[in-house]
């Protein structure tokens, strides 16, 4: 019973602590202090009450696999829920630019362009700015007008300037 315990403890620890890390970079700070509170308590029930108590090989085993298992299982759940902002780089031709950019913008999405290259090629670079649980949808318009467009997708945060120096 003792290990059931050390190794769901340790899953839901390592769980939210990848999940924590995430929220953190996508400037959720507020959330990640409360999570990192969560997992204190956790940490301070499982290892110093119960993991610490006597030389056990079969409780660091199990305190291990619950480690891996609840990174794993961290970055699943953060994959679901999908927080924070993309920015998709777009690269294509001008026949097929027009066409994406009114398609992405018919389904709300914020898109712009400019142009880029030499006199022989210019390319046209398209910027979406989206949620993260909308990037496949994005991609999907795209694909459907161009199958060979050359697309990057970037973490898009806000910058906030508190004193700036000009």
């Amino acid at each position: 019973m003792i290990y059931i315990f050390i190794f769901l403890s340790k899953v839901i620890e390592n769980a939210l602590g990848t999940f924590r890390l995430i929220i953190v970079s996508n400037g959720k700070k507020i959330i990640g202090a409360i999570l990192n509170a969560i997992i204190s308590l956790i940490w301070i029930i499982t290892t110093g009450l119960i993991v610490m108590k006597g030389f056990d090989i079969y409780k660091i085993f199990v305190f291990c696999f619950g480690c891996f298992l609840g990174s794993y299982l961290g970055s699943f759940l953060e994959e679901k829920f999908a927080f924070g902002t993309n920015m998709l780089l777009c690269i294509t031709d001008d026949k097929k630019r027009e066409q994406i950019l009114l398609a992405l913008k018919q389904n709300d999405f914020k898109a712009t362009y400019t142009r880029a290259g030499d006199k022989n090629q210019i390319q046209n670079i398209l910027f979406i700015l989206l949620s993260r649980k909308k990037t496949q949808k994005a991609l999907s318009i795209i694909k459907q007008y161009d199958e060979n467009a050359f697309i990057i997708s970037e973490s898009a945060n806000k910058i906030k300037e508190k004193n700036t120096l000009y």
